[in-house]
């Protein structure tokens, strides 16, 4: 069911379209504004769920939306590497994300950020240090999870 502080409102997406339609003639920082404060009052169990909807229903406001909300850590799959990568605001590059294993986008996108030559070597020698050091005996051979 939906909460009592929505009225009429069949769904959150209900919601977010009237809301939508308020703001159409406003200008963006106060759009933004608006926006930030429908998803304080949202329930977290759906956060990315009610972020997806409020990014279709503003798409001029996707770059500051995901941005300025926290999300919980999620994992993709690198299907070059068949690596598994936390997906996270410092490997986003629109609505996609770089896999450190590859350096390449999920979903592929041409035009993405990627690491100088001599940052990205860095990048490979930590993630080899790593996979090392979670199969050491005294992290409790972390591997499993990790490779």
């Amino acid at each position: 069911g939906i909460n009592a502080e929505y009225g009429e409102y069949q769904t959150y997406q209900h919601y977010f379209k009237r809301i939508n339609l308020r703001m159409s003639a406003e200008n963006d920082d106060h759009k933004l504004e608006k926006a930030l404060d429908l998803m304080r009052r949202m329930p977290i169990q759906n956060l990315s769920k009610h972020l997806g909807d409020l990014v279709d229903l503003c798409p001029k406001l996707t770059e500051e939306l995901l941005s300025a909300i926290d999300q919980p850590l999620s994992i993709r799959r690198d299907d070059m590497k068949q690596k598994d990568f936390i997906v996270c605001d410092y490997n986003r590059d629109g609505e996609s994300f770089r896999s450190p294993w590859s350096n390449i986008y999920y979903p592929y996108i041409s035009d993405g950020y990627l690491p100088p030559v001599q940052l990205r070597e860095i990048e490979e020698e930590l993630n080899k240090a790593f996979r090392q050091e979670a199969g050491s005996p005294r992290l409790g051979n972390l591997r499993r999870r990790v490779s």
